[in-house]
């Protein structure tokens, strides 16, 4: 079989499969993919996080995926008062208004 660079391989041989992963995330990736990608699971992560830090006032994790998105996208929406969250999460508040900065002045 001949494969897109123009020589031979053995398609007999299976490649392990973090190879195999590794060669699509090399291939496919593209610029608005792995924006895409960040803006969907960064926030992700850091919501778990955020509400395992959760102080003498609990918040919600739904409340805590709300905050840390809109944190990621600097809309500025809340659902709780700010002021009632430990400082850990209002440092992760912090976190992800920062680091959407350079996800977005990457582009320009």
């Amino acid at each position: 079989m001949v494969n897109w660079q123009g020589t031979t391989e053995d398609t007999s041989i299976q490649k392990p499969l973090l190879s195999r992963i590794y060669r699509f995330v090399v291939d496919e990736s593209t610029f608005y993919r792995v924006h895409l990608t960040a803006f969907t699971f960064i926030p992700l992560i850091f919501s778990a996080i955020f509400y395992g830090l959760n102080g003498p006032t609990a918040v919600g994790f739904v409340d805590s995926m709300f905050l840390c998105y809109s944190a990621m996208t600097v809309t500025g929406l809340t659902t709780v008062n700010l002021s009632t969250l430990t400082v850990l999460q209002q440092l992760i508040l912090y976190f992800l208004m920062s680091i959407v900065g350079t996800l977005i002045y990457s582009v320009g």
